[in-house]
């Protein structure tokens, strides 16, 4: 997965937690999107589960144009 950036200005990463926290859900709901494929697929380094911003964005960003066409 490629943030669109290089490495050097690539944003932190965002863990499980973050991303609940900034979709004000639930860590388990977080896990159902992804397992259900409505939010993009993490990086998973060996246990460790991290999202890419841009991508987290991208979902926001469609998920409320959809809200607003109906």
């Amino acid at each position: 997965m490629n943030c669109g950036r290089e490495v050097e200005s690539c944003e932190p990463m965002l863990t499980t937690r973050e991303v609940a926290k900034w979709l004000r859900v639930t860590e388990r709901h977080v896990q159902n999107l992804v397992k259900d494929g409505v939010l993009p697929p993490p990086l998973r380094l060996g246990r460790a589960v991290r999202f890419c911003p841009d991508s987290i964005r991208k979902f926001i960003t469609e998920k409320t144009g959809e809200a607003s066409m109906g």
